[in-house]
């Protein structure tokens, strides 16, 4: 609820931070989140749904008084929200704020809207389809990030990671009544245009200063893809990758091909000999604290995966999410 005194014309001052080392200071007007302040000043900052939903204008307030604004739990966890952490489509400043955001500030151009003809569509797992796009316009994006694809004859739009680092390639968990599902799995062909948008998200490859270690959990291991063909051997990697079976196991060759030490867990028994029978996060063993971590997955295995980071002694800057929602 926006608190009652903040009325007035007078303006706020809100110094953004971001990873790169640029700085901006900004007023912002008292009804106007962070995000709108923001873009007032000609700042895109990074988000996708603006209804506190996606996480994807996630920051932290390092100073500053705010009302956090209606943010989905699933976006913003309670453990978040009381480290700092807002979603910038929601924050309401209650007075002057410092925010640090976890992108470089070559990352607030905003996104590209177009349309992209399916080139090839393929099942690669017992619930995983495999498929490809040529934009008509370039998108240029960064490892990791995701585009919005329009499902055609829907009116409805979701959120998938690149999997390759130069090309729109796209990786769907097929769902019982999902509407990208029910297209991909009965009605795509090659030749189809579908609506694209990108790139979004501040989930990506960071410039490799120090071991990496990766976690993955189902359709999550797609922008992994994308971020070890990036690596390219530059940092030692380790990939830790689980799914409910292994039926549900896809792109096992180009892992083994792509450089990284690999362990695979299936949370069904009785599968290979050489996957672990539990939880991807029961692989985190003593991960060390000079690494870099991205996660990426359900929000459980991301909370879980999380925990055992920081009790490992890495610091948060260093552990780098994306949650995986079903739709």
């Amino acid at each position: 609820m926006r608190p009652k005194d903040r009325g007035g014309g007078m303006s706020l001052r809100l110094r953004l931070a971001f990873e790169d080392g640029t700085e901006r200071e900004i007023a912002g007007l008292p009804w106007q989140t962070v995000f709108q302040a923001a873009q007032a000043h000609g700042i895109e900052l990074a988000t996708d749904c603006r209804e506190g939903a996606c996480a994807t204008c996630k920051a932290r307030c390092i100073e500053g008084d705010y009302d956090v604004g209606d943010a989905s739990p699933e976006a913003l966890t309670a453990e978040e929200e009381a480290e700092g952490f807002v979603l910038t489509c929601q924050m309401l400043p209650l007075g002057d704020c410092a925010l640090c955001f976890p992108y470089p500030f070559s990352l607030t151009g905003g996104a590209v809207s177009t349309q992209a003809v399916l080139t090839a569509v393929e099942r690669v797992a017992e619930d995983t389809v495999r498929f490809d796009l040529a934009p008509d316009r370039e998108i240029p994006f960064l490892p990791g990030q995701y585009a919005q694809i329009g499902v055609p004859g829907a009116g409805a739009e979701r959120a998938f990671s690149f999997s390759r680092r130069d090309r729109a390639e796209f990786h769907a968990r097929l769902l019982p009544d999902g509407l990208m599902s029910g297209y991909l799995a009965a009605r795509a062909k090659p030749g189809d245009r579908l609506d694209l948008s990108g790139p979004y998200g501040g989930f990506f490859l960071r410039e490799p200063v120090r071991p990496v270690l990766m976690v993955a959990g189902g359709t999550g291991l797609a922008p992994m893809l994308a971020m070890l063909e990036a690596l390219e051997g530059r940092q030692p990697a380790v990939l830790l990758y689980g799914a409910a079976s292994a039926r549900r196991l896809f792109a096992l060759d180009r892992l083994a091909d792509s450089g990284a030490r690999v362990r695979v867990a299936v949370e069904e028994p009785g599968g290979n000999p050489s996957f672990h029978t539990g939880f991807v996060t029961d692989l985190i063993d003593r991960p060390g604290s000079d690494i870099d971590a991205y996660v990426c997955g359900p929000p459980a295995m991301i909370d879980a995966a999380r925990a055992r980071l920081r009790a490992a002694g890495l610091a948060e800057e260093r552990i780098h999410c994306e949650r995986f929602l079903p739709s």
